[in-house]
């Protein structure tokens, strides 16, 4: 396409902005084979560290690079270590929630556990109660088990 005529066919053909084509004419020339199954933020976060990689590349090589490119991969970077940052605390709350919903898990056990005790010290053979009544105490007893752990699998 002629030089100055990419604007104007892009403000005709499609229905996104001109920052958007230029995203994804960045993602277009990324030529990896990966970034098909990526989506679009994805596939912007390959374009800027592939740029960052040449960059850094051209750094090493002594090359010139402008002040603006240097500004934007620091601002880049600095963003990078909040987010790493973020990432930190919220594998913290994670572990902390994922604690406390298996602390819940052990109270309704021990519930269901502790109803069972007192149920079956007065429904109990020896006590004057009938084995029959016992063996559905204990069926209740583990179905209330196994629906507690189906749910909290489900859960997890």
């Amino acid at each position: 396409m002629p030089h100055g005529e990419w604007l104007p066919w892009i403000k005709k053909n499609c229905p996104f902005s001109r920052d958007s084509a230029a995203e994804y004419m960045a993602i277009a020339g990324l030529n990896v084979e990966h970034a098909r199954n990526l989506s679009v933020r994805g596939c912007l976060k390959e374009v800027a560290a592939k740029k960052m990689r040449e960059v850094e590349e051209r750094e090493r090589r002594n090359e010139p690079v402008s002040p603006r490119v240097k500004a934007w991969m620091d601002d880049i970077k600095q963003r990078q270590a909040h987010q790493k940052e973020r990432d930190k605390h919220v594998d913290a709350n994670n572990a902390k929630n994922a604690k406390e919903f298996e602390a819940l898990k052990e109270v309704a056990l021990e519930i269901v556990k502790a109803g069972y005790r007192e149920l079956s010290k007065k429904h109990h053979p020896d006590v004057g109660g009938s084995t029959e009544e016992m063996r559905k105490l204990t069926a209740a007893k583990q179905r209330l088990v196994a629906i507690i752990a189906e749910e909290w699998a489900k859960a997890a």
